[in-house]
């Protein structure tokens, strides 16, 4: 929903399409689909909802902005892969305060936001307008999944069990 009213606050939305990506989880998914997608035809957007997507990193590769506006990743990893493989594509990441997402933001590899449309909406005008703008946080993104590897963790981990043993 908040995406959804956030492209449709945009004052230029007509140089952006929504892509709505997830995995189905209860039977209501599907209703819930259509519900959103009706909302976004009915604003006047480019939407496409796919639903789940066989080739994630296609998707993210195509993208010149990737944004989870949400204000809890309940029944979620803390940092969802999908950011960080968009981070580690260069791609532009839009996250909300109030969810363990943001931390990518307060790491500076993120672009974080309020989580209201509006806020998420001049940061999508933001980014959308500037290209200059756009690949700096590209820039940002990968390098703050750089430090955000398998080797990287597991040397953390490896790290903080060495002290506390």
């Amino acid at each position: 929903d908040t995406s959804v009213d956030a492209c449709a606050r945009r004052s230029a939305r007509a140089r952006v399409t929504l892509v709505l990506a997830w995995r189905d989880k209860t039977p209501a998914s599907a209703a819930r689909r259509a519900r959103l997608t009706g909302r976004a035809l009915g604003a006047g957007l480019d939407v496409r909802a796919l639903g789940e997507v066989p080739a994630m990193h296609a998707l993210l590769a195509a993208s010149a902005i990737v944004a989870l506006p949400t204000d809890s990743l309940y029944a979620k990893v803390d940092h969802p892969l999908v950011l960080l493989e968009a981070m580690h594509l260069g791609r532009p990441v839009l996250v909300s305060e109030g969810s363990a997402a943001y931390e990518l933001a307060e790491d500076g590899g993120a672009i974080g936001a309020a989580f209201a449309a509006s806020a998420l909406a001049a940061e999508l005008d933001r980014l959308a307008g500037d290209s200059a703008l756009r690949a700096r946080w590209s820039e940002r993104a990968r390098g703050l999944a750089g430090r955000r590897t398998v080797r990287a963790m597991a040397l953390a981990y490896e790290s903080s069990y060495s002290e506390l043993s």
